[in-house]
């Protein structure tokens, strides 16, 4: 029996947060494993994923470094026992190195989920991130550039890329049924997922996309995602009336499959100056749907997307190459759909949930029988 606890800040909605919840959904099948969840805020998002049965210790905090967390962290290890500690953020993997040490257990790090072009040596999260690292067994990241990007040792360290469960997709609503909700009337839709974050340039997107209407007006333009006190500042760059029609803000949608599914094309376009992909789980969805993208250049981006196969890998920040590429997907059918499906076989063959929660659970099998780091 191996017997693992995971700690995360947050079970909120994320990228972060749906890779593990899945990931603990698939372990928890296995008979030879145990396994325990460490949450220091108590929203849930992934519950179809997360209430199976195993428990789950909330632990609030009264701020970042709150010391009391340390002491209830290390009771509930001497009580559980675990033989892995797999943290997935860099504060609970900050609040768990006491007990790792004093216990003698093994840390998984799993906190690298992007692939910034340059980390600050003299901020909080850059010393947090050295501290961490000198305490980890494994580091494990998404991407490989996001190993590279954060200088992780390289003899602790591997990548393992984000699977897509295509159970998902096992209840998806049809397009005539999606597009009678939302109000659709056009042929085509060209959607963005993704916060409404300083990290994610809606900005560009809705530039091209005002280019666009410009010439013709047979196309929705869909952004959805978490608000975070964000979306109408990009409300505010619709002027006319045909823009307010055409591009629509929506908010996070609880059916995201579904949504892409109407789309025509998937776009995702990233701040590259302050943010770049580890691998992201936008573009996941929408290949595995079968969408060409179109995405911003950096980070992990290059890893899941082959640049003119399965869509189109441009600069960040640059409205006019984004203009060009919906237009030729959009007046070039058939490649548009010999990209789509090249991206539906890439997910299927590279990118398969079952493959990848696979190389997890070898990960920990071989992990178990490796000395700790002191």
């Amino acid at each position: 029996m191996i017997k693992i606890l995971f700690l995360i800040d947050s079970l909120g909605g994320g990228g972060m947060q749906r890779r593990m919840s899945e990931l603990v959904k698939t372990i928890h099948d296995f008979n030879d494993f145990k396994i325990e969840l460490i949450a220091f805020k108590k929203n849930m998002d992934y519950k179809d994923n997360l209430e199976i049965g195993f428990p789950i210790h909330y632990i609030p905090r009264a701020n970042n470094f709150d010391v009391s967390i340390f002491f209830r962290i290390y009771k509930i290890c001497k009580n559980f026992k675990p033989d892995i500690l797999h943290s997935w953020d860099a504060i609970s993997t900050f609040y768990i190195i006491p007990s790792k040490l004093l216990l003698k257990i093994k840390l998984i790090n799993s906190q690298i989920a992007d692939a910034p072009i340059r980390v600050n040596r003299f901020s909080m999260n850059y010393i947090l991130k050295e501290i961490n690292f000198r305490f980890s067994d494994l580091i494990i990241s998404n991407s490989n550039a996001g190993l590279k990007s954060y200088k992780a040792p390289e003899n602790r360290s591997v990548y393992i890329h984000n699977g897509f469960n295509f159970k998902r997709l096992k209840y998806i609503k049809s397009k005539n049924e999606i597009s009678n909700f939302f109000g659709i009337k056009t042929p085509y839709v060209v959607g963005m997922i993704a916060h409404y974050s300083q990290f994610k340039d809606y900005t560009t997107f809705i530039n091209a996309a005002k280019n666009i209407l410009e010439i013709r007006n047979d196309i929705t333009f869909i952004c959805a995602g978490k608000d975070l006190g964000k979306k109408q500042r990009f409300a505010n760059l619709l002027q006319s009336e045909t823009q307010k029609k055409h591009i629509w803000l929506l908010d996070r949608q609880s059916e995201i499959e579904s949504l892409i599914n109407v789309f025509t094309i998937g776009v995702l376009c990233t701040k590259n100056e302050v943010h770049s992909e580890g691998i992201s789980n936008s573009i996941l969805e929408y290949m595995a749907l079968g969408k060409p993208v179109i995405a911003s250049s950096g980070g992990g981006t290059g890893e899941i997307i082959v640049d003119g196969k399965t869509g189109f890998i441009i600069p960040s920040n640059d409205h006019h190459v984004l203009y060009e590429k919906i237009l030729f997907l959009l007046d070039n059918k058939k490649i548009a759909l010999e990209m789509g499906i090249n991206s539906e076989k890439r997910i299927m063959d590279k990118f398969n949930l079952e493959k990848k929660s696979q190389e997890y659970i070898e990960v920990y099998r071989n992990f178990i029988h490796k000395p700790p780091e002191s």
